[in-house]
């Protein structure tokens, strides 16, 4: 599917889109809100309306169903575009000459319809049912992907085929690397932070030691605290003080602010697949891990 802007470049061409409404895959479509909002809200999935007029659908046209339904009708469709060239080109190999578009006529239904909702009312949604989670759902997330690769804080321990239900009270950083058949999944031992902190030190000199201090300052309340995380994801409260979603956010951007330029490091002893690492990876690999430790 090639690199992926986010949020989508909107002066591309739309990427596919997919039958799944589901917004944390490579297939996920992710918009910037029109609405000034900094962090939960800030982005957005495409609406019905938008995802059908991306499909080439009349914007008069309506579809049936609940929203995941409507996604699906959508998303299984041929482009209607795509179906009248194919259909002129069938019949101009038939000899039968083509048939002059249509003039398309834009109005609302006259009448009420059952289990139709009007696309096209340009009312604003109500979000008075938010989602709510199991207590044993499952949490992966990390700040950035860089050098193919990612540091995740999970409540599970991904480097086990089997996941059984240690998550609700284990957390742990782990690094994810490749793709295919060769993608590899590696947990950082719990006290491993000390040792990273060394070689953040080494390699960084005094601008190491600032963000390793700087860091046990501004994080100080969440190190060791672990154990509140689940609570705080299945309340789906992103406000929420312990929320590991906007904890992970709050990690990326502050090593953004420490290094935001391009360097590697070479860390064979840890990472021996790779030659070279981005620090901004080894600073992950510090932060996330000193959380859970």
């Amino acid at each position: 599917m090639g690199k992926m802007s986010f949020p989508e470049d909107e002066n591309n061409p739309s990427r596919t889109i997919m039958a799944t409404r589901s917004m944390t895959s490579r297939e996920t479509l992710i918009y910037k809100s029109e609405y000034k909002r900094k962090g939960d809200g800030e982005y957005r999935l495409p609406t019905i309306r938008e995802i059908a007029t991306l499909m080439g659908f009349p914007y008069s046209y309506q579809f049936y169903g609940a929203e995941n339904t409507k996604w699906r009708q959508i998303g299984n469709a041929v482009c209607p575009p795509m179906s009248s060239a194919l259909a002129k080109s069938v019949r101009l190999s038939m000899n039968l000459g083509t048939i002059h578009d249509s003039e398309i006529i834009f109005q609302s239904p006259t009448k009420k319809l059952d289990g139709f909702k009007n696309l096209n009312t340009f009312s604003k949604k109500k979000f008075n049912n938010p989602p709510k989670r199991k207590p044993t759902a499952l949490f992966r997330a990390h700040p950035f992907k860089d050098g193919n690769m990612t540091i995740a804080l999970t409540n599970f321990n991904p480097s086990k085929s089997n996941v059984s239900h240690e998550y609700l009270a284990e957390w742990h950083s782990s690094i994810f690397m490749g793709s295919g058949k060769d993608f590899i999944v590696r947990a950082i031992p719990k006290s491993g932070f000390k040792r990273i902190a060394r070689l953040i030190e080494s390699h960084h000199d005094t601008q190491g030691k600032k963000f390793v201090i700087e860091f046990e300052k501004k994080f100080k309340n969440f190190i060791g605290n672990s154990n509140k995380f689940q609570e705080a994801y299945i309340s789906g409260q992103k406000s929420e003080f312990y929320e590991p979603s906007r904890l992970i956010s709050e990690i990326g951007e502050f090593i953004l602010r420490h290094e935001p330029e391009e360097k590697y490091m070479q860390i064979p002893d840890l990472i021996p697949e790779k030659e070279q690492v981005p620090t901004k990876q080894v600073l992950a690999m510090y932060a996330i891990n000193r959380i859970i430790s």
